[in-house]
């Protein structure tokens, strides 16, 4: 080994290190994004069901806790007629997790999901 070749790969290791774990922040950051993504769909098909069977939002609120989703992070929203046979709108909203350093960088994302249904008659006719 030369003498001008040694600490070679110390120098490449210095050069390429911030650059790998700059990647793989991002790489962290994706893959949050995505999993908050699955969360929303989840909470929408919940929320939408239980507004199916009872349009109110205290009724999202109590599926949603019931089955386990935080609601607190959460807006949830229901949009149309609230009368049997209509079809209806539940939009539910998070603000994404950030990963520290690539988080900063990339501000502020929030993650939307819609999903529409038909309110179910409830069958109480009065009879």
């Amino acid at each position: 080994m030369r003498a001008s070749d040694r600490g070679q790969a110390t120098v490449e290791l210095a050069v390429l290190l911030p650059v790998v774990v700059l990647m793989m922040l991002v790489l962290v950051q994706g893959v949050l994004v995505i999993r908050d993504r699955l969360f929303l769909i989840n909470a929408a098909r919940v929320s939408a069901r239980a507004a199916a069977l009872d349009p109110t939002s205290s009724a999202m609120v109590d599926a949603l806790d019931a089955n386990g989703v935080a609601s607190e992070s959460l807006s949830v929203e229901l949009d149309g007629s609230r009368q049997p046979g209509s079809v209806a709108t539940v939009t539910v909203t998070r603000r994404v997790s950030r990963v520290p350093v690539i988080g900063g960088v990339l501000g502020d994302v929030e993650l939307s999901e819609r999903l529409a249904f038909r309110i179910e008659d409830s069958g109480d006719d009065g009879a």
